[in-house]
């Protein structure tokens, strides 16, 4: 997941041409801090009916990535030193907020403390807001709170929102053990799949309508990208391998900033 996201910033600075490779690795570093940290606390949260590879692999590895979440921590440290100057605080106080509440129980209830992904249907909305809000903010070091910017990150919320579902279809049975409303468990999986392709068309038409601030030369790729992404996403199961969506679903974010880099590279030696 680390560099997927990492590679969202990169293709954001491609297309506002400010490159910063720090901020990518800022964000790389940081993803992989937050998703290990998640893997690591939700291990306990697992019922034996439940584990999966991934699991599996966790638990074997605990100690390794105890070591990963701690290094991964420092560097975060030392490149958000190195790049305070570019980074306007105030505006992740509530990205960071949402992170940490996603991992940790913030919000009590009569039974038991609750994490903001246990809420109903937030699951996939908090990780498409704040993948999509942060890739494009710290991607642009220009950024402000104009009509291109905002329309660049609800496009980019589309996208993720859409590949975030399959792996809703993945947790479908243990996101039913612990009654947690998702898309799949709410609409089923096939209209769950539907909805997605949806959210891919809404990105499609919000790349249509951003047309009008940048350059034609970034909706190719991006369209075929989410064209990928479809059928990828058509093609998932809940009882896909564990490679199907570690590297083919979040996969699609690398494609898409790959094929945005080769666009520009190739228009720009034109």
């Amino acid at each position: 997941m680390a560099l997927p996201v990492a590679l969202l910033v990169w293709q954001t600075q491609i297309i506002y041409q400010s490159r910063n490779f720090q901020v990518v690795l800022l964000v790389y570093f940081s993803t992989l801090f937050v998703y290990n940290a998640h893997r690591i606390r939700g291990l306990s949260r697992v019922l034996k009916s439940d584990i999966g590879e991934r699991h599996q692999w966790a638990i074997k590895n605990k100690t390794f990535l105890v070591a990963l979440i701690a290094s991964s921590f420092l560097i975060c440290g030392l490149l958000f030193y190195q790049v305070f100057a570019e980074i306007s605080i105030p505006r992740l106080i509530v990205p960071s907020i949402v992170t940490i509440g996603y991992v940790i129980p913030i919000i009590p209830t009569s039974k038991r403390w609750l994490r903001l992904r246990d809420l109903p249907y937030l699951k996939a909305l908090l990780i498409a807001g704040v993948v999509s809000y942060v890739t494009v903010i710290l991607g642009n070091k220009n950024f402000e709170f104009k009509a291109i910017y905002l329309l660049q990150i609800l496009e980019r919320f589309f996208f993720i929102l859409a590949i975030t579902i399959p792996f809703d279809i993945r947790d479908y049975q243990f996101d039913s053990h612990s009654k947690l409303k998702t898309f799949p468990l709410v609409f089923g999986i096939k209209k769950s799949k539907i909805i997605a392709l949806i959210f891919l068309g809404f990105s499609l038409i919000v790349n249509l309508v951003l047309l009008k601030f940048q350059p034609i030369l970034f909706l190719y790729p991006i369209t075929v990208s989410l064209i990928i992404a479809g059928f990828i996403i058509w093609k998932a199961n809940k009882d896909s391998s564990e490679f199907y969506y570690s590297f083919l679903v979040e996969g699609t974010m690398i494609i898409q900033a790959l094929l945005v880099f080769f666009s520009y590279t190739l228009a720009s030696s034109l």
